[in-house]
């Protein structure tokens, strides 16, 4: 069940390559520095201007999570398009909803574990893949040289996270 380090999952490939050929369309007009175009021809700032590493930062949490516990991925969300998805805030908020229906759907399929032992396993493996998803996040806007852009609000989304899971599967006071 431990979530092992990973140094660009499928999903974080995919996005990637799906974020390059996006950017193919309009980047004769743009200008780019030499760097940034050896690093990664296909990258330039609109990338973060999207803010869609936040969807990467989503995916590259909740992919390893579902599979560590052999849970169904997430689907697509569905206020994508309302542009809330490019908040640090809204994002994690998304995360740590989608973590309450994946451990609703760990506690359907683990019954005969206490809902202690259910609680524990699961946010042990649930603190893992945040820490993945935020490393491979990191990882691939330091590969399309964006990491700058985004840092504050990558960290901001993994701390709220964070935060909350301290409060994870409590009852409201």
């Amino acid at each position: 069940m431990p979530i092992l380090p990973v140094t660009l999952t499928q999903a974080g490939r995919a996005a990637g390559h799906q974020l390059s050929h996006q950017e193919r369309g309009g980047k004769q007009d743009r200008q780019r520095e030499p760097a940034a175009a050896a690093v990664q021809p296909a990258a330039d700032s609109r990338f973060s201007a999207d803010k869609q590493f936040l969807d990467l930062f989503h995916h590259a949490v909740m992919d390893p999570l579902s599979c560590a516990l052999d849970l169904p991925l997430m689907g697509k969300d569905p206020l994508t398009g309302l542009g809330l998805e490019h908040n640090p805030g809204y994002a994690a908020e998304r995360i740590v909803r989608d973590f309450y229906q994946l451990f609703a759907l760990y506690r359907q399929q683990h019954p005969k574990q206490s809902p202690m032992q259910q609680l524990f396993i699961f946010l042990a493996v649930a603190r893992q893949s945040l820490d993945c998803g935020f490393n491979e996040t990191h990882q691939v806007l330091e590969s399309l040289n964006m990491l700058h852009l985004a840092y504050h609000e990558l960290v901001s989304a993994k701390e709220q996270v964070t935060v909350a899971l301290i409060n994870f599967g409590q009852p409201p006071a």
